[in-house]
Order: C-alpha cells, then structure tokens, then sequence
C-alpha cells in the first residue's frame, strides 16, 4: 500500500516542475534542470526510505519491500527511458 502511495505521488512531482516559478520564469528561481533532479531525488528517495525503516526497525529487508521496490524502480526508470523516444511521444499523442 505504501509503495503505491509512493508511486502516485510521481506524476505529481512531475508537474511541478511545470510551475512557473520554478521553471526559470521568475529571476530568482533555480533552473528547470535542478528542478528535475529534485523531483527524481524525492521519487527515487521515497522507497528507499521503506528500506531504510526496514533495516532499523526489524534489521532485515522484508521480502515484500525488496520486490515492491525492484519493481517500482523498474517500472520508474522503465517509463523514464520510453518517455524521451518516438515511441512514448506517439504513446503519450495517442493517450491526449
């Protein structure tokens, strides 16, 4: 349950990097690039924070948080890299 919680919260993460304050139209904000690296900071962090708890409350990985995390880094870096190709724009035109 956590981990789809975690995995929700992604897309919402992706659209602040479309706010205008914080995609370089105001003088004093950050560029859209450290915006997007943030955002990938706090959607790759969040899981490894249930490792984290993990390992201090019951000192050993449970089984279900290694394959909940395998899977939601593969599913995470899965759709990053077909997001930038022909493929995921056509994808993404066809879904509009």
């Amino acid at each position: 349950m956590l981990l789809a919680s975690m995995a929700m919260i992604g897309p919402a993460l992706g659209r602040v990097t479309e706010f205008p304050a914080l995609a370089g139209a105001a003088p004093s904000a950050p560029s859209n690039t450290w915006v997007q690296i943030l955002v990938v900071v706090l959607a790759f962090g969040l899981p490894l924070s249930l490792v984290a708890h993990d390992l201090i409350t019951a000192r050993r990985l449970h089984r279900a948080t290694v394959w909940g995390v395998l899977a939601f880094f593969v599913v995470e870096i899965g759709t990053r890299m077909v997001a930038g190709t022909a493929v995921g724009r056509a994808l993404w035109n066809a879904l509009k």
